[in-house]
């Protein structure tokens, strides 16, 4: 009966995913000139989803948005504002089907911080450090959510999505490829 239900409208399924993700440091640079201090760090986001629903998903995107504030804008040894708090950068990606226990994982393109300080003999210090606040990271499938996951709550307000940078995703199902390498 109810197999027949799912069958008849697999939108009322009850999708149950895992979603996590971690921030790794990618590369990190410094120099200093006439006592002004210049560093620049690039992040990226390491994501995992596994479906953990006995059905497949199908016809889902997983879209995520980086929430960083760019407070310093560095060209050559020059310090300038930059663009402001709550910037975002992120992009929706359609999700290859996932059986139970598949579980996709991706990088994020790069993020660059970068920290400007100067420490005068005489007055004023000048310091400007960008920041990346965290990650939110959403499942869609026919146009609802089925699942999201916020790295920092506070930081998260409205977003719009794009889709600019490509992205490589992976699909691994430890249970089945157990079975597979006996054989």
């Amino acid at each position: 009966m109810i197999r027949h239900w799912i069958e008849v409208d697999p939108e009322a399924v009850d999708y149950s995913l895992e979603l996590r993700a971690s921030r790794e440091m990618v590369d990190s640079s410094e120099f200093e000139i006439a006592g002004r201090y210049f560093k620049k760090v690039e992040w990226t986001y390491h994501v995992t989803l596994a479906n953990q629903t006995r059905n497949e998903l199908n016809d889902a995107q997983i879209e995520y948005r980086i929430v960083f504030d760019d407070n310093v804008a560095i060209t050559r040894t020059t310090a300038m504002p930059g663009k402001g708090k709550n910037q975002q950068d992120g992009q929706a990606v359609d999700l290859p089907g996932m059986q139970f226990n598949d579980e996709i994982e991706f990088k994020t393109p790069v993020i660059e911080t970068e920290t400007y300080e100067y420490k005068p003999t005489r007055g004023d210090r000048d310091f400007l450090r960008d920041e990346v606040k965290g990650i939110w990271i959403r499942v869609v499938r026919h146009g609802e959510v089925i699942a999201e996951y916020k790295s920092n709550q506070a930081a998260m307000g409205d977003l719009s999505w794009d889709n600019e940078d490509e992205i490589e995703i992976t699909i691994t199902n430890r249970f089945r490829d157990s079975f597979e390498e006996e054989e």
